[in-house]
């Protein structure tokens, strides 16, 4: 359910955040389809070794340590989280005083 949801929320948005970053990089989108190849190879990788991690963690310890284990990455993620939530009012707050988001005059 929690895989079903990450790919609901991200269909789309990393593909257009490659292709902005590709096209602003080399003012060409020819090189798009190269680097989502790459990207969505390296999710794939993480994705099989965290699954074989995980599925090695519960093996040798008990399902309460397996949770547990858990906590730090919840932790860091909710962290993560509320700094892209206060950068983005940071950014916001700038451009409604007339500023560009990165820091130049507009």
């Amino acid at each position: 359910m929690i895989l079903g949801i990450y790919f609901a929320l991200s269909s789309g948005t990393v593909d257009s955040i490659v292709y902005d970053v590709v096209l602003e990089e080399t003012g060409s989108s020819k090189l798009y389809e190269t680097w989502i190849g790459r990207v969505t190879m390296i999710e794939n990788g993480v994705l099989v070794v965290s699954a074989l991690a995980g599925g090695a963690i519960a093996g040798w310890a008990s399902a309460r340590v397996a949770s547990f284990a858990t906590l730090p990455f919840v932790a860091a993620s909710a962290v993560a989280v509320s700094a892209v939530a206060v950068s983005a009012v940071a950014v916001s707050a700038g451009q409604a005083r007339g500023a560009s988001p990165r820091g130049k005059a507009a």
